[in-house]
């Protein structure tokens, strides 16, 4: 979603979309249908929220019963259960190729490194909900920039 809201399409400033993505785990339901209602609404109010939110949801809501029936279809143990497994590896590429990305922009800022490296303990490392983690953490990070005159 990224790259491209942020630098093939140009409707978000890097700044903008790290700003909404921490609001993500705030928000009800799966992350990129949260971020499209909020990139509607940014662009659009509550009709385009609202249009975003159906656009994510219908297509992927056919996807999924179609993938779903074929999936239940087939005896366990075959080929389509391997290549699920396959599916689930790249999610998880992913997910880490997208960490990494997000967080290059704040390799040579020591204090913003101890925040990411914190949460991503807390939430990792000691379980916590991370919801949790980013109520606790979040504003002492707003403050400790406040403080540094960087708001």
């Amino acid at each position: 979603m990224r790259r491209e809201m942020v630098r093939r399409l140009g409707w978000l400033s890097d700044e903008e979309f790290v700003e909404m993505l921490s609001l993500l785990p705030t928000m009800p339901g799966p992350n990129p249908i949260s971020m499209a209602c909020l990139v509607g609404y940014k662009f659009q109010g509550v009709a385009g929220s609202a249009v975003s939110l159906f656009a994510c949801i219908i297509p992927a809501f056919v996807m999924l019963m179609l993938i779903a029936k074929v999936y239940l279809s087939q005896p366990p143990g075959s080929l389509l259960f391997s290549m699920f497994r396959g599916c689930a590896a790249g999610v998880v590429g992913i997910n880490v190729a997208n960490a990494l990305e997000l967080t290059a922009p704040y390799l040579r800022v020591p204090v913003a490194l101890l925040f990411i490296g914190a949460t991503a303990f807390a939430v990792s490392g000691l379980h916590f909900s991370l919801e949790l983690v980013l109520l606790i953490l979040a504003p002492i990070s707003i403050g400790l920039r406040a403080w540094r005159g960087k708001v």
